[in-house]
């Protein structure tokens, strides 16, 4: 099991986000969720381009990245509204969530399947 805070986090995080009721803790269950999956996209992006966000010294292609765009997806947990990286030409698909895909439940599997061990 994949855990994004630790024991020691954990407690901090309760706090700082005052999670006293469930529904506190689902809608920080859902801004963590829609975090994760932003930076999944920009990784993409990164990875792709060959540059990280603020070190476009080091980039060798024509392309850019050019922003974001704002897409609601719907979850498992609700829906969420992601901030999609772009790039200038349009040509970039990502793998995470692809241009038109409105529904994200099936990323968790993959999530899942990239941490946990296989036999």
């Amino acid at each position: 099991m994949v855990c994004i805070l630790s024991k020691e986090q954990l407690p901090a995080f309760i706090k700082e986000n005052y999670l006293v009721t469930a529904h506190r803790a689902q809608e920080a269950v859902k801004a963590l969720y829609g975090q994760l999956i932003e930076e999944m996209l920009e990784a993409e992006l990164e990875h792709e381009f060959g540059y990280s966000r603020y070190d476009y010294r080091n980039k060798r292609i024509d392309n850019a990245k050019n922003g974001h765009t704002r897409k609601t997806v719907k979850s498992e947990l609700s829906p969420l509204e992601i901030k999609v990286p772009r790039d200038r030409k349009g040509e970039f698909e990502h793998i995470v969530l692809k241009k038109y895909q409105r529904h994200i439940s099936t990323i968790e599997a993959q999530i899942l399947s990239i941490y946990m061990p296989r036999e």
